[in-house]
């Protein structure tokens, strides 16, 4: 006998009901400033902060660290809502400075931060980098030291190193780290005199002032090579920086600033000599070795910087950084390509060093910077720094976006070849402090995650109509935000998206034989989203009674779930018998009208007969006794929720809807 099932295609959009908005700020009565984000395979963020005194690193509870004495460092972990996962920190007793300022994770989200600790001046001040019961102390030989760290992805200690002049007070610092694909580090930092590594390998500063450094740490924390460049630089915390990445190939590019003439292959032979004040050196390296493979410099007659930790390699290997430069600069190394104005700057190469593209974002006061840059999985760019007065945004156009305070953070986002798509700017009216944004870490989704300090009451961190206003608790507090790749505040009750699912080889709701093969698609197809269950042809079989399908869009955390039930299992000379119900849709009952029931010359209901109701689920509701001897049967509904439900009286059923 032929059997036939008739489907109904039912959709259940769910959204989540909290209102969280990755928005907060973690202070104090003294200092703390987030100082660099990175991002896990979890989508967790990860940040890199300074503190003093008490704070609290949970947004939605309380989780007080203290520091122990002057200024330590913490990292703490989120999850991608923004929600507190844990928190550590390093430090010493001695009222010293222990700060990072760079961060990453590897493959196993084990995570690497480098930076410096001690006093300016003095010796013998000491940072545990063990956040556990245990200890495990660094010593600094005078000034600042520079160091690099290895945790594991619950924050418990694994190693540390430290980068140090032994014979003197100079101040040593570690500005950016970069791993390659076997988790070996590279870390660039400046310098002065001679650092003794470890592993008998040493390195010794070129001229009098800082250099900059580049060294490989294996996975267990093992000097490999470290090379320099006599970068002549006097100003520490203005231009002796450095930046680093890894491109697909295993090679590095080394970013750094100098003055004068330097050497800018490390074994010799390829000296430059700034235009003027300071310039950029571009360098590609072997990663294996460190060997030499070209270098280049760009800049202008006055002072050209890259900021610290500010140029990252995106998937075709070119390479984009940001900074700030004053005058006139030419940003192409093999060719004349000037940009004017002053203020900060945006750049891109080819991975032989071609130039790509350079433009000014020009800010009506001077000081504004370029700090970090991140690529989304499209290879778009994001850049963040700081912002004074009205500043255009636009390389091809005018986007003026004006500061509320003297100095504000911005975020601004451009297509692969320097095109502009969108710039935001934050702050709080009136402040007259310095605020910068000094991290930023791109998730999966392309969303950004910044951290950095700020000053002032109500700072608005919404670009909507809305408010999202945060205050210092005392000087200059820590901000975590989080914005979507159109630059909204990130919310996870973003409205959902709707597909409709329907049947490839049918229409949504129709008649197919037993062991039939049947198609179900997403039309329009859910751009990036797969369903976790039921792709491409599906069998279905009598003894189904309900399936389901789950489409996960982890965009947005919302699921879009559709029911195929079925809706009789019957011999096909009754498919074409119904149940005549009046109202539908009901809201207080249902009719049933035996006088109207087709099929009742084949088959009358008796006294014992029953009216079974299920939901769309083919969940069981409640039956009744069918009163045969009535031509009408009323059925009270005022109890069920809203929805569809089916009667079913034998094997004959029909569907029905309850609304109010």
């Amino acid at each position: 006998m032929k059997k036939i099932f008739t489907f109904c295609l039912i959709m259940l959009f769910f959204g989540m009901n909290s209102y969280s908005k990755p928005a907060f700020s973690i202070g104090s009565i003294g200092m703390e400033y987030g100082k660099a984000s990175c991002v896990d395979s979890k989508d967790n963020v990860i940040i890199a902060a300074l503190y003093q005194n008490t704070i609290n690193l949970d947004p939605n509870g309380d989780f007080p660290l203290t520091s122990a004495g002057g200024v330590d460092g913490v990292i703490a972990k989120y999850n991608k809502k923004g929600e507190f996962i844990w928190g550590k920190g390093f430090g010493g007793a001695n009222q010293s400075t222990d700060v990072p300022h760079g961060v990453t994770v590897d493959k196993d989200d084990n995570i690497y931060f480098c930076g410096y600790f001690g006093t300016a001046g003095q010796t013998g001040k000491t940072c545990d980098f063990d956040p556990s019961s245990a200890t495990n102390i660094l010593t600094s030989f005078g000034g600042f030291d520079a160091f690099i760290a290895k945790w594991n992805k619950d924050g418990e200690f694994i190693w540390v190193r430290q980068i140090a002049n032994l014979h003197d007070t100079t101040e040593d610092r570690a500005w950016d780290l970069s791993l390659d694909n076997d988790g070996n580090a590279y870390v660039t930092g400046a310098f002065k005199g001679t650092m003794n590594l470890g592993n008998g390998i040493s390195l010794s500063a070129k001229g009098n002032g800082f250099n900059i450094f580049l060294i490989k740490y294996s996975t267990s924390g093992n000097v490999l090579w470290a090379k320099s460049v006599g970068a002549n630089i006097s100003n520490l915390f203005t231009e002796g920086y450095g930046t680093v990445d890894v491109d697909s190939e295993g090679n590095l590019i080394w970013l750094g600033n100098f003055r004068e003439t330097c050497d800018l292959n490390p074994n010799g032979g390829n000296s430059v000599t700034s235009s003027g004040q300071t310039d950029i050196f571009m360098i590609k390296l072997n990663a294996t070795n460190g060997n030499f493979i070209w270098g280049y410099k760009v800049g202008g007659t006055q002072a050209d910087i890259v900021s610290p930790g500010a140029m990252r390699i995106d998937a075709n290997d070119n390479f984009t950084f940001t900074g700030r430069f004053a005058g006139t600069s030419n940003f192409n190394p093999k060719g004349t390509n000037n940009i004017s104005g002053g203020s900060m700057y945006l750049a891109s190469y080819s991975k032989n060093c071609d130039y790509r593209f350079a433009f000014a974002m020009t800010s009506s006061t001077p000081g504004s910077g370029g700090h970090r840059v991140d690529y989304d999985k499209n290879n778009n760019i994001l850049v963040a720094g700081w912002m004074r007065g009205t500043t255009d945004f636009n390389p091809n156009g005018t986007n003026n976006l004006s500061s509320k305070g003297t100095q504000d953070i911005f975020l601004a986002k451009y297509d692969n070849n320097g095109n502009y798509i969108w710039a935001n700017n934050f702050g709080a009216v009136g402040n007259t402090g310095s605020d910068i944004c000094a991290g930023l870490a791109i998730d999966s989704e392309g969303s950004s995650w910044l951290t950095g300090q700020f000053y002032g009451t109500n700072a608005d961190y919404d670009p909507s109509d809305s408010d999202v206003l945060l205050s210092t608790l005392g000087q200059n507090d820590c901000f975590v935000l989080k914005y979507d790749k159109d630059g909204n505040l990130w919310d996870e009750t973003t409205p959902p998206i709707k597909y409709l699912l329907t049947v490839k080889n049918g229409s949504g709701s129709g008649e197919y034989k037993t062991g039939e093969k049947v198609t179900i698609k997403a039309n329009p197809a859910p751009d990036g989203y797969k369903f976790d269950k039921w792709s491409g042809d599906i069998e279905y079989i009598e003894s189904k009674l309900s399936e389901e399908t789950t489409a996960t869009m982890p965009a947005k955390d919302i699921e879009i779930t559709a029911n195929y039930i079925i809706i009789s299992s019957v011999d096909d000379n009754k498919v074409n018998s119904s149940i005549v119900i009046f109202p539908n849709p009901a809201s207080d009952y249902i009719e049933i009208n035996f006088e109207r029931w087709s099929p009742s010359a084949r088959w009358t209901p008796s006294l014992t007969g029953e009216i079974s109701i299920y939901n769309t689920l083919g969940e069981y509701i409640v039956t009744v006794g069918a009163r045969h001897a009535l031509p009408l049967q009323r059925i009270d509904v005022s109890h069920l929720p809203v929805g569809v439900y089916f009667i079913q009286i034998g094997n004959y059923r029909e569907k029905f809807m309850v609304v109010r």
